[in-house]
């Protein structure tokens, strides 16, 4: 494991500020849309997600579909863990609030 030391998100539990229920921790998407226009042509990553691991503690989530609402306290497995085979999706285990979510991709 190395650490992360450029991910804005570390200690801030992963939401999604469109259907987030709970206040706003600070947590910034990974991606952005040239000119704010969502489209294809227009997706990009941000610098400080590139080093982004497939399986990783807290931190920035890239999971398959939405973002879930955990603590910065989870885990996320893609389909690279140790050769088990999510679906072509990814898991996401928040251990203090001891909640799972899984979606393919």
């Amino acid at each position: 494991m190395t650490p992360r030391a450029a991910d804005p998100n570390a200690g801030k539990g992963p939401q999604d500020e469109h259907v987030r229920q709970n206040p706003p921790t600070g947590y910034q998407p990974y991606y952005y849309y040239v000119g704010g226009v969502p489209s294809r042509d227009n997706f990009r990553l941000h610098d400080w997600s590139k080093d982004h691991a497939h399986n990783h503690l807290g931190g920035t989530m890239r999971p398959c579909q939405a973002v879930p609402e955990m603590s910065p306290f989870y885990i996320e497995f893609e389909e690279y863990f140790g050769g088990y085979n999510f679906g072509g999706g990814n898991a996401q285990l928040d251990f203090k609030e001891m909640k799972f979510d899984w979606a393919c991709g």
